[in-house]
C-alpha cells in the first residue's frame, strides 16, 4: 500500500478520531489532492477486520477508473453494482451478498447500491456528496444518497466518510 503524504496521513488521522464521537465525517479535498488514497487506506482496515465496505459515486461514468485503481489494489475483492449491469449480474451480487459476504468486502455503486443486503457493512464512502445525481428526481418515491447512508449506517453501525470538493 503506497505510502499517505503528510497531509493525507492526518487526514486519515482525523477521520478515526472523529469516528471515536461521530458517525458521519466530511473529508473535503480538492480533485486530484488524494482522498482515493485516504479512503483506500480505511477501506484496507476494514476489510482487514473483517468489514464490508460500501463506496458510493455520483455517476456511473465515473465508476470504471476507480474500479482500475481499487481492482489493482484489492483485486477480486471489488464487486460492481449499477444501472448498466443486467438483470442477472445484479441479481449474483445481490444473492452473493446474501448467501456469502465475506466474498464481497468492497461494493463500489451508484445510489441504488445503497439497497444491497450488506451484512457486515462498517463503512460508506459517499464520494462527491455535493454532486447533484445523489438526489433522486423521478420517479418516485424520491431520496437522498447522501441522506440515504446516515440511516444505513445506523442501522449496520457503521460509518460515514462524505468527500467533498
Amino acid at each position: 500500500m503506497p505510502i499517505l503524504s503528510p497531509a493525507q496521513n492526518s487526514a486519515l488521522t482525523a477521520l478515526r478520531t472523529s469516528f471515536l464521537t461521530h458517525r458521519c465525517t466530511l473529508l473535503q479535498g480538492v480533485t486530484g489532492s488524494g482522498k482515493t488514497e485516504v479512503y483506500a487506506h480505511m477501506i484496507d482496515a476494514v476489510v482487514q477486520a473483517g468489514g464490508q465496505v460500501l463506496y458510493l459515486l455520483p455517476e456511473i461514468a465515473l465508476t470504471s477508473t476507480l474500479i482500475t485503481r481499487l481492482k489493482a489494489r484489492f483485486g477480486e475483492q471489488v464487486a460492481v453494482f449499477h444501472s448498466r449491469l443486467t438483470a442477472r449480474q445484479r441479481t449474483e451480487l445481490w444473492m452473493g451478498l446474501m448467501e456469502r459476504p465475506e466474498a464481497y468486502p468492497i461494493v463500489v455503486g451508484a445510489r441504488s447500491a445503497l439497497f444491497l443486503p450488506f451484512l457486515h457493512l462498517k463503512l460508506i464512502i459517499v464520494d462527491e456528496e455535493h454532486d447533484p445525481s445523489y438526489k433522486q428526481q423521478d420517479p418516485a418515491p424520491r431520496y437522498n444518497a447522501r441522506d440515504m447512508s446516515l440511516v444505513l449506517a445506523g442501522i449496520c453501525d457503521a460509518h460515514v466518510v462524505l468527500g467533498s470538493a
